[in-house]
Order: C-alpha cells, then structure tokens, then sequence
C-alpha cells in the first residue's frame, strides 16, 4: 500500500513541471549607440513601469539585457552625460520572448557651474566667484595644478 502511494504521488510531481517550466517573464534587449554609430557603453537603460525597478548598463560592444520583465507595454529610456537621454514608448513585452529595443543618441553639452568659495582665518572676509557654461568634449587635469583647501596653514 505504501509503495503505490508512493508511486502516485511521484507520477503526480511531474504533471506540474508544464507548469513550471512556461517563462511568464520576457527580455527587453538592444543596443545602444552614439549618432555616428559608435557603441556607448556605460549608458543606462531603465524600463519604466516595471517593480521592482528593472535597467542595465550597456556593455562595451554596446548591447544591454534586461531579463526578468513582466509581460505589459513599457517605456524604456536610455541615458548618457554627454547625450541626450532618449524614450521609447509602447514597447510591448511577451512571457518567453526577447523585444529587441535599439536606440541611438546624440550628443548634448555638458554644463558645469563652479562656484569657488575661498575664506582665510579673518571673519567677514570671503571671496566668491562663479563659472560659467562651457562645452567640453574631455579634460585632464594636471595634478600639480590641484590644491588641497582641507589643509590646515
């Protein structure tokens, strides 16, 4: 008696592995690039709308992956300093399925404000000025030009 329960009980387990095994999840996967073609690695690419929030980074060849999202139309933003973030709407996501999403970004400028505030030991002696907008495309910074401003004199 023990042994046919037993093989009941075990051809049973196996009528719930279709179950199992359907993927109620989809991928939402692309590639991203800059205008002139270039991959844009370390851009992020978020899907709007999912919980927990899904995204990835892009990867150096300029591809991204995001698994584990539910079926459902999403909006699915990409963005990079230096580029124009961009929005794909209406991007429909199926349960064992890949939607392929592929953006390419253009550049933007880059606005920095620097505001320097110098103070030294007397009060009411304060030296204030600000920056303005540049656009740059890259810098160095040239480490004997750099001043500590924590020390103590």
């Amino acid at each position: 008696m023990l042994r046919a329960i037993s093989i009941l009980l075990f051809i049973t387990s196996f009528s719930f592995l279709p179950a199992i095994a359907q993927d109620t999840t989809g991928i939402v996967s692309g590639r991203v690039t800059t205008a002139d073609g270039k991959p844009l690695a370390g851009a992020s690419v978020v899907v709007l709308g999912t919980m927990p929030l899904r995204g990835a980074v892009v990867r150096p060849d300029g591809s991204y992956l995001i698994a584990r999202v539910r079926p459902g139309d999403y909006e699915v933003r990409v963005q990079a300093v230096g580029f124009k973030a961009e929005r794909k709407t209406c991007v429909h996501v199926s349960g064992g399925a890949v939607a392929d999403v592929r953006f390419s970004l253009a550049y933007s400028e880059v606005s920095i404000d620097v505001n320097i505030i110098s103070a030294c030991r007397y009060p009411y002696a304060l030296i204030r000025s600000t920056g303005t907008k540049h656009i740059i495309a890259s810098f160095n910074l040239d480490p004997s030009e750099l001043v500590d401003v924590a020390r103590d004199r």
